[in-house]
């Protein structure tokens, strides 16, 4: 059973607490709307999160999120929306944001530790009576605790385009509709948090906050007015990337350009508008240092040496020559941040930190380790898809592991869809 909390009414509005109808630790939770009534679209998942067996911080990019699996709005078993991969999606959209909107809110809300700042007293070397410039660096904002156990909030209008596109949900329309929460598993948790040698429990006392249009005038032109939804869901489609073998310590073979073909059938007759890709790394070495788990843990889209990436959609090539490509002066990382911020807007990061390599970064930010852990790849597309075939290619480089580990390469297209009413129902489509 579940119930619904009235709270303090204003205006033509009532918030209200739903309770879940099932929720079970490291498994799932679901939710649901009682039918016939008129929401807003602004929904909230409060509580979410994990706690550890000792003490233990949230990825640094990823926060509270981490206890999410995939996450999935359904009306019965019409499925609506649903992001899998949550910790690769919602990671992406953690950095997706200003630097000042990372401070102020990701690590309130989310307990993350993105959001930076430059601090530090310059000295004087005596010898010389030059300023020491390495004691002022890039740190993050340390205001708010991160400890594995406090609860997040999330926004669902951040997580779903159906809620984003929409201003009202009705379920006279949606008779059953539903949020159903998959929860990671310990396994993975370990993972997650900056200790990797505890037993994680993802948190069972989540609510869901919901705002309900009190019956009048303004409920009924609401109804009258509703004519479906267009938006634009984020789905994946994930390849392998091979280890580059044969490296050897000489200068024939210290180093070596993979090149490979990948073709995505995720996409077929959908209408992609722009596209992702996320490198997640698979060799914990890159991420691990004893019991500690350090940078964005393999949430990181782990920098790659001259990335390289062209999309061949309908027997054509997206871009001319090589796509994104390396060019003079081996600027392949800037070339594809500046792709990247292009297509999807503004990013938080540290200088070089969408570099494998970048001179100087230890001496101008505190935290090492984040370096190459933000080389997220970026293109605009807008064409509908009969076939969609991806190059790439990196070079790896001897004594490099980063470089030349196996590779999970997430793509992740935004895609149009729709849900057009017809007597009787409604159907959700491709456009």
């Amino acid at each position: 059973m579940f119930d619904i909390y009235k709270m303090s009414s204003y205006s033509n509005i009532t918030p209200r607490i739903v309770d879940s109808v099932f929720d079970r630790a490291n498994l799932r939770a679901e939710y649901r709307l009682p039918s016939g009534q008129v929401y807003l679209s602004t929904m909230r998942l409060s509580n979410v999160g994990f706690s550890g067996s000792g003490s233990s911080s949230y990825n640094k990019l990823l926060g509270a999120y981490g206890a999410i699996r995939q996450i999935s709005l359904y009306d019965g078993s019409q499925l609506l929306e649903q992001v899998k991969l949550a910790p690769q999606i919602l990671a992406f959209k953690n950095a997706q944001q200003r630097n000042d909107e990372s401070i102020s809110m990701n690590r309130k809300l989310k307990h993350t530790a993105t959001g930076y700042v430059a601090s530090g007293v310059n000295s004087i070397d005596a010898a010389t009576a030059q300023f020491i410039r390495t004691e002022i660096k890039v740190r993050e904002q340390e205001d708010e605790a991160r400890d594995t156990g406090k609860a997040g909030w999330l926004s669902l209008k951040d997580v779903f385009s159906f809620l984003d596109r929409s201003i009202i949900v009705p379920t006279g329309i949606f008779t059953q509709f539903r949020l159903v929460v998959e929860y990671n598993s310990d396994a993975v948790l370990k993972n997650l948090a900056s200790a990797n040698n505890q037993t994680f429990t993802t948190l069972t006392t989540g609510l869901l906050l919901v705002d309900e249009v009190n019956e009048g005038e303004t409920r009924d032109l609401m109804m009258k007015n509703y004519q479906g939804v267009a938006y634009r869901p984020l789905e994946i489609d994930t390849v392998v990337v091979p280890t580059i073998t044969g490296l050897a310590d000489t200068a024939a073979d210290n180093q070596k350009e993979q090149s490979s073909s990948f073709l995505l059938n995720g996409f077929v007759n959908k209408r992609v508008v722009r596209a992702a890709l996320i490198q997640e790394p698979t060799d914990s070495t890159t991420w691990q240092n004893g019991t500690a788990n350090t940078g964005f843990g393999p949430i990181a889209s782990s920098a790659q040496l001259r990335p390289q990436f062209q999309f061949r959609i309908n027997g054509a090539n997206k871009l001319s020559a090589d796509g994104v490509s390396s060019g003079a002066g081996d600027s392949s990382a800037n070339r594809a941040l500046s792709y990247l911020v292009d297509t999807w807007g503004d990013f938080t990061m540290v200088e070089g930190q969408h570099c494998l390599d970048q001179y100087d970064f230890e001496e101008n930010v505190l935290d090492a380790t984040l370096k190459g852990t933000q080389q997220y790849l970026g293109l605009a597309i807008d064409e509908r898809i009969n076939e969609l075939q991806l190059q790439y290619s990196r070079t790896g480089h001897f004594g490099n592991t980063q470089s030349s580990q196996q590779l999970r390469l997430h793509v992740m297209g935004e895609v149009e869809r729709a849900v057009i009413l017809g007597q009787g129902g409604y159907n959700v489509v491709y456009a």
